[in-house]
């Protein structure tokens, strides 16, 4: 099953696509938006043309494992999200990955210059939405991650 991950943020949503049979977690693209709608448009879209069947939101928490606005912003999108289509959509708790993306990219050799740096911001979080999918997939081997709306009582 291939499952959509999404990094969001307030200026760009970083897509990786997951898939349960490999294992495997790629970049997809980067969302860049101004507004809602458009933002939705856009994820909803991704659903089609991956034929994903689920997706899994990061829900970015602080050094201390605690919850704060973009939690909250996070969680207030993937809550927004499944008010819009009958995917079922996922939580994963996530810390520092846009820090380890960013360590992937310079690991692979296309995050040394500061002027790439400046204009592939975008490249870090479609790898954060891949470190997001790739952790979520880890989860499912150990047992069955709650659906937001199980564990939101929605």
């Amino acid at each position: 099953m291939r499952i959509l991950g999404i990094d969001y943020g307030l200026k760009r949503v970083g897509l990786a696509l997951g898939d349960t049979d490999t294992g495997l977690a790629v970049p997809l693209r980067v969302v860049r938006w101004e507004t809602r709608a458009h933002l939705f448009e856009d994820v909803l879209k991704a659903f089609d043309e991956t034929e994903a069947r689920a997706a899994v939101v990061g829900l970015p928490l602080d050094l201390e494992d605690k919850e704060n606005l973009t939690t909250r912003q996070a969680r207030n999108f993937a809550l927004s999200l499944t008010r819009r289509t009958d995917v079922p959509i996922y939580l994963q708790k996530e810390g520092l990955t846009s820090v380890e993306a960013e360590g992937m990219l310079h690991e692979a050799g296309t995050w040394r210059r500061k002027k790439a740096r400046d204009r592939d911001r975008g490249l870090v979080d479609q790898m954060a939405a891949t470190v997001i999918v790739r952790d979520f997939l880890e989860a499912l081997k150990t047992g069955r991650p709650a659906r937001l709306d199980e564990s939101e009582g929605t």
